[in-house]
């Protein structure tokens, strides 16, 4: 390389050579100078072009969050981006120019739940390299890599450098994945909400014929004590009957009646979950030479939440004995709580970023020791009637767990891995406002007011056959009719002072004979009865003229006391 008297770089390639005497002597040098400055700014030009290729193709396909692999004609390895060795836990020098059937054989297939499936469909594309291949494939996590829902899809090289070979993309679908699977569940639960919803509406009426009467006669029979005691229990069982359809409804019902929320202090929940379940975990295991340890970690005051403390404490104790059950021979449970500040900078980013309530919450983890759960089982744990503990187990527990923590606003998540023991997170928005709980009103045993003419509607004739006795023993003048119908013609030609109407009848419903009688000059009050419990916010928020709900089966003493307050 020379430089001009005009400061440009010239390049040239020199050739010399010895000319010699006879006697073999050098004689003198010839050299060739031959100027290639042409040749050579051509191939700087070239290097320089490659490199910005080379460096654009690296910058751009390094930054993509799609995981690429380029294979050439043999199917060998010449190139795969970050994203992908994020995806697969491997490393760009380690498979380069690598044989990817061998690769796939040998090792990738193994980092997926369904690998035969995988191995399958990518060998059949490099022998028959003529189409392209689009499927979903779950890769699992180990050390080197994250657990992902990832979207294969490659196509053959037909031009260029590598011809004849094949690229593969993989697209990060995760979160797409888990979207498309809380929609499933959603719906599972909706359909079944559907059906149980019915279900609890007839199995309400038969529970309201057999409270009531049951409610009657012992009433009557007070001075029997061993009948009385007995026809206490048929209503104690009636209302464990009713408890029971609202938690066959709940569990699967996407509505908030949260009318009967209350505050709730979640310290004292655990507490007495812990209490109560001592004697299994401690006495009961300890004579069975089992240890178990339930540890408080970093247990601090939580604000309060709004809720049904029953429903709240079944959910936090389904997840201690689910936890128990999985340490047969002993172990530790830890409950740990934090109070999630939406806006604190100070609080761990993981909490906020996983969770989608947008107000400040409380987050409780319970983490054990005991055996985990593989990907299957973590799938399926939120399923109605999916269980681990067959026969026994109904499989009802964890999905009564996620409706109720669903209808409260709150979240329900869980990590685990198999022999890695097990951690369920509890999330539940902090309370907005201050209401207490009340004392239980008075409990009226008769009716207070003199001469009242009552309409029943009901299409349930033994319904109306039980409120009837009722209202006739306390001299009341009772009309009952089986219709709306009927209802509407009577309304329309007497007058009455209370209407009790059933919400749901065949053909003209009870809003109907409601709108009917808010035409009518004299008005009667209006008592809505209904054995489908979600209707009973609808109909408040309706205008029916409803001057109260009460919700079957009855409860004589508070009925008497919703109509007592009527004319107090």
């Amino acid at each position: 390389r020379f430089i001009h008297s005009d400061g440009s770089i010239i390049y040239t390639v020199i050739s010399a050579n010895a000319v010699r005497k006879t006697d073999g002597s050098v004689d003198y040098f010839a050299a060739l100078v031959h100027n290639i400055t042409e040749r050579k700014n051509m191939e700087l030009t070239l290097e320089d072009s490659e490199e910005r290729y080379r460096s654009l193709i690296n910058d751009v396909l390094d930054t993509s969050n799609v995981g690429v692999f380029i294979l050439d004609k043999e199917f060998k390895v010449v190139w795969i981006n970050k994203a992908l060795e994020s995806y697969f836990g491997l490393k760009r020098d380690d498979i380069i120019m690598k044989d990817k059937k061998q690769l796939i054989k040998e090792k990738i297939c193994y980092t997926f739940e369904d690998g035969d499936k995988f191995k399958e469909r990518v060998l059949r594309t490099y022998d028959d390299n003529t189409y392209e291949e689009n499927f979903v494939c779950h890769i699992l996590s180990d050390d080197s890599r994250e657990e992902r829902w990832l979207e294969h899809w490659s196509q053959p090289i037909i031009s260029g450098l590598y011809t004849g070979g094949r690229v593969e993309h993989y697209t990060d679908i995760t979160k797409r994945k888990q979207a498309e699977e809380a929609l499933v569940l959603s719906e599972k639960m909706k359909a079944m909400g559907i059906m149980t919803a019915g279900v609890a509406h007839e199995f309400n009426n038969i529970l309201a014929v057999i409270s009531c009467n049951a409610q009657l006669l012992e009433e009557t029979s007070r001075s029997n004590n061993e009948l009385s005691k007995s026809l206490l229990t048929i209503c104690r069982m009636a209302d464990d009957g009713a408890e029971i359809v609202d938690r066959m409804y709940d569990f699967t019902n996407a509505r908030k009646d949260t009318s009967h929320y209350i505050i709730v202090e979640l310290m004292d929940l655990i507490k007495q979950v812990i209490n109560f379940t001592m004697p299994r975990w401690k006495e009961m295991a300890q004579a069975d030479g089992i240890e178990y340890q339930i540890v408080r970690k970093d247990i601090k005051r939580l604000p309060s939440v709004m809720g049904n403390p029953s429903e709240l404490r079944e959910v936090i104790l389904n997840i201690v004995n689910n936890s128990l059950d999985a340490m047969p021979d002993g172990g530790k449970i830890t409950v740990k709580t934090q109070f999630v500040r939406r806006n604190d900078k100070t609080v761990s980013k993981t909490s906020t970023q996983n969770s989608k309530i947008k107000r400040d919450f409380v987050e409780i983890t319970f983490t054990d020791t005991g055996k985990g759960m593989t990907e299957e089982v973590k799938k399926m744990m939120f399923d109605p009637f999916f269980t681990t503990r067959s026969p026994q187990g109904t499989g009802l527990g964890m999905s009564v767990s996620y409706g109720i923590i669903s209808r409260h606003g709150g979240e329900i998540s869980v990590e685990s891995e198999l022999d890695q023991g097990c951690k369920i997170i509890l999330r539940l928005p902090v309370s907005a406002k201050s209401i207490r709980n009340v004392l239980k009103p008075r409990q009226d045993s008769k009716l207070h007011i003199d001469d009242l003419k009552i309409l029943l509607v009901d299409d349930k004739k033994e319904i109306c056959e039980s409120l009837s006795k009722l209202f006739t023993e306390e001299g009341y003048k009772v009309y009952s009719v089986s219709n709306g119908a009927q209802a509407i013609k009577l309304l329309k030609e007497n007058k009455y002072d209370l209407l009790l109407c059933d919400l749901v009848m065949p053909g003209i419903t009870g809003k109907d004979v409601l709108k009917a009688a808010t035409t009518l000059a004299e008005r009667p009050k209006v008592g809505l009865m209904t054995g489908w419990r979600y209707k009973i916010e609808d109909a408040k928020r309706e205008n029916l003229g409803v001057d109260f709900i009460i919700k079957k089966p009855f409860n004589l003493s508070k009925l008497r006391r919703d109509i007592n307050d009527l004319w107090s």
